[in-house]
């Protein structure tokens, strides 16, 4: 997954066609900056098959907050993202529910989407493996076949935790101490990657569901 590793304007694209096996999302309807229009097509294009764990707006529901335009909530209601109205790819912002200052991201709309479609690929995976608490040597079995992924993109917002890419998967999660702590979310395009990651102790794995 080069478009994760080399993260550029049409890093956002390639990634929604390549992981749903959708049409490359032009964006090419406007209104709003190209990355939000590539979302919203992928998501008009996959319906359900495009799962989000932070979520973005709908159309009707972006809201102007002090000249900026807010798209994205996280899922437990206490932070919001907000893109800037210059240029076509423009800057990001976010707040905590009820402050007034926003903080930018760093990140230009085209990567904090990227990061909002990795994440749900992994945090609401249908096909995936979950442990909130697993043991440091069985993180690192499970590291074996993973990368971490370069880049501050994929260690925020919390330096402890990063995103990883194998091969048909995508993770998320850090290494604590022995004999636990650590915890390792894995989404998967197809039941069959998930098979590098058997005898660990998972506490949700997909395969248990069918």
């Amino acid at each position: 997954m080069q478009e994760l590793k080399n993260v550029d304007g049409t890093s956002l694209a390639r990634f929604l066609a390549g992981w749903y096996g959708l049409p490359e999302p032009s964006g090419s309807e406007r209104g709003v900056p190209r990355p939000l229009a590539q979302w919203y097509e992928a998501v008009a294009a996959g319906g359900e098959r495009v799962t989000q764990y932070y979520q973005v707006r709908p159309p009707d529901g972006l809201d102007e907050a002090d000249g900026r335009m807010v798209f994205c909530d996280d899922p437990g209601g206490e932070f919001v993202w907000a893109y800037g109205q210059d240029g076509d790819d423009p800057p990001t912002f976010e707040r905590a529910v009820g402050e007034q200052s926003w903080r930018e991201t760093g990140f230009p709309l085209s990567s904090l989407l990227l990061h909002v479609a990795v994440a749900g690929a992994v945090m609401s995976a249908r096909i995936g493996l979950v442990s909130t608490d697993i043991a440091g040597t069985d993180f690192d079995r499970a590291a074996a076949h993973l990368r971490k992924l370069p880049g501050r993109l994929w260690s925020w917002p919390d330096p402890n935790l990063s995103f990883y890419e194998g091969e048909g998967v995508l993770a998320y999660g850090g290494r604590g101490g022995d004999p636990a702590g650590s915890q390792l979310l894995i989404g998967a395009r197809d039941e069959k990657f998930l098979s590098s990651f058997d005898g660990i102790g998972w506490e949700w794995d997909s395969r248990a569901d069918g």
